[in-house]
């Protein structure tokens, strides 16, 4: 069991407070980050931290200095430390603080493939240049999570990312009609809703479509699941609803 120090935010909604606490693990105070985060205005509690030596929310951060990351490097302590962090469900991070990533004993290939792989193992990098420059990021993630846990707009927007549906995918999504065979069908007709209005008869004078193929493109673009060409962004939801 490791104790911890965590610095909360408060958050308010409607007149409710929300706290939300970054957790930091005993073995940090020496570093002199824990201090940093009052500088922005946030407070310190003690807690117990078991992975990483930072958490917020969902996600949870190992912090490195140069010499630290070169340190666990040569001794294979970062590995488990890697291992620990995939195997928690939260987001995890790796974050390695200082200005020269080459201020130690190691190869410079060497450091750049290792914090290649770490990556390639599903932690994500954070560069930073000193201890208050690391707590500004705890800040910056203290806010996202907060925007997400309040479900502001604009934190719904970065999950719902916008499509841009191309009529020929849209065909090509059909089963039994390939992507060339869709490109042949919106080039002769011209759009979505204009296949959908051919006869099969029509149908068929396009290369590729048989009695069976000009049913099916009938069936599967129905006036319900035509995309409005005057609409050509929709977002993942309303696209799901348009294929069915």
């Amino acid at each position: 069991m490791s104790w911890g120090i965590a610095v909360t935010r408060s958050l308010p909604r409607c007149g409710v407070v929300e706290t939300l606490t970054i957790s930091v693990d005993v073995r940090e105070r020496r570093s002199g980050l824990p201090a940093r985060p009052a500088e922005l205005g946030l407070d310190v509690e003690t807690v117990t931290l078991a992975v990483g030596d930072y958490a917020i929310g969902d996600r949870v951060i190992e912090r490195k200095t140069i010499t630290d990351l070169h340190r666990s490097l040569a001794h294979g302590l970062l590995w488990s430390q890697v291992g620990a962090l995939r195997r928690d469900r939260r987001r995890a991070y790796l974050l390695v603080e200082g200005r020269d990533l080459d201020a130690g004993p190691l190869p410079v290939r060497a450091v750049r493939g290792a914090l290649l792989k770490v990556v390639d193992n599903g932690v994500s990098l954070l560069r930073t240049t000193s201890p208050l420059d690391s707590a500004v990021w705890m800040d910056v993630l203290a806010r996202q999570e907060g925007a997400r846990r309040r479900g502001r707009p604009e934190a719904r927007r970065l999950r719902q990312r916008r499509l841009v549906v191309s009529p020929v995918g849209v065909v090509a999504s059909i089963p039994g009609i390939g992507l060339e065979t869709a490109t042949l069908l919106i080039a002769t007709f011209g759009s979505i809703r204009a296949v959908a209005a051919a006869s099969e008869d029509e149908l068929q004078t396009v290369s590729g479509i048989g009695p069976e193929k000009a049913k099916a493109l009938h069936l599967a673009l129905a006036p319900e699941a035509v995309v409005d060409p005057d609409r050509p962004s929709v977002s993942p939801a309303q696209a799901g609803e348009t294929l069915r």
